[in-house]
């Protein structure tokens, strides 16, 4: 079984021992999966829109091959709600930051 980054950016992942494993961002080719967002107007805030988003089936999801997948919280999030079977979707786990609050890694995986 392999872990394969289906996100846009280079992923540092952190071990139950501590150690870090980091995967690669995808090819500049690679097709990730997407979720369609539209927007819809709610109301008016002192002039600005106010929008509750829409989210649509997700796209681009790759088949349960045997390999551990990570995506975006979103795109399992859209597959519960759409009933598309996600039992090989990951999405990074809790955030790990810095000192000055930048994503630096994350603690484990997250179904």
């Amino acid at each position: 079984m392999a872990i394969v980054n289906l996100t846009p950016h280079p992923l540092s992942i952190k071990k139950i021992d501590g150690e870090v494993r980091n995967f690669p961002k995808p090819d500049a080719d690679a097709v990730l999966p997407r979720v369609e967002q539209r927007n819809s107007q709610v109301g008016e805030i002192d002039g600005i829109a106010d929008y509750i988003p829409v989210f649509g089936e997700p796209d681009f999801i790759p088949v349960n091959d045997g390999n551990v997948y990570v995506v975006s919280r979103l795109v399992i999030s859209a597959c519960e709600k759409h009933g598309i079977d996600h039992s090989h979707l990951r999405s990074p786990g809790r955030l790990i930051r810095d000192d000055e609050g930048r994503v630096v890694g994350a603690e484990g995986l997250t179904r």
